[in-house]
């Protein structure tokens, strides 16, 4: 039975140190391949089917690239499949062109962690409020997951933004948390309540 094309795991900028790959095997080994220049960019020995390759030593990728990937074990190499692949995005050479993120969690004081979306493939994404950086992790695939060091407060403005090294840093997304729903306290109330009537 041949091995499955591979699917290359988008988007992906000039600044990704990284790229994601499905499909594959354990034990296959996976090749990540511009057909810009037929060049091997990443590669590894797959242990999952939905895996991040690292790219290869001194290895950076360009907006002609356009990135395939295959598997192969003994004899037997997938075919490279042009539907599958990803082209690279050129990342922000001025500041001026670097976006603003999304906070995509809802903002309830006493949350921890946050979804940042819209962000540039690869960039450091940083989450700030009580004075000083709570959060911070690059971008992968334009989504990051940030856990905080503080828990949010409410009427604390929280503001998110991205950075592109040697470049500068996006604009502030700034949003202020709400109190927690009325339901959930009303949730806590009832199991307290429940608790102490079978106590």
């Amino acid at each position: 039975m041949p091995l499955a094309a591979l699917k290359v795991i988008g988007p992906i900028s000039t600044l990704v140190t990284s790229v994601r790959v499905q499909g594959q095997l354990a034990g296959t080994h996976v090749s990540i391949i511009s057909l810009f220049d037929n060049q091997v960019k990443a590669s590894g020995i797959a242990t999952d089917s939905d895996q991040r390759f690292s790219l290869l030593p001194n290895v950076t990728l360009n907006n002609q690239d356009t990135l395939v990937a295959s598997q192969t074990i003994g004899d037997d190499t997938s075919e490279l499949s042009d539907c599958l692949a990803v082209t690279v995005q050129q990342a922000p050479q001025m500041a001026s062109n670097i976006g603003y993120v999304k906070i995509d969690t809802e903002l309830c004081e006493g949350e921890q962690h946050l979804w940042v979306s819209k962000c540039i493939p690869g960039a450091i994404v940083e989450v700030f409020f009580n004075g000083k950086i709570q959060g911070r992790g690059m971008s992968e695939e334009g989504v990051v997951r940030l856990r905080l060091a503080t828990k949010l407060q409410k009427d604390a403005p929280v503001s998110a933004y991205q950075m592109v090294n040697d470049v500068g840093t996006g604009p502030k997304s700034i949003i202020m948390p709400q109190s927690l729903p009325f339901y959930r306290h009303i949730i806590q109330i009832t199991r307290y309540s429940s608790k102490q009537s079978f106590g």
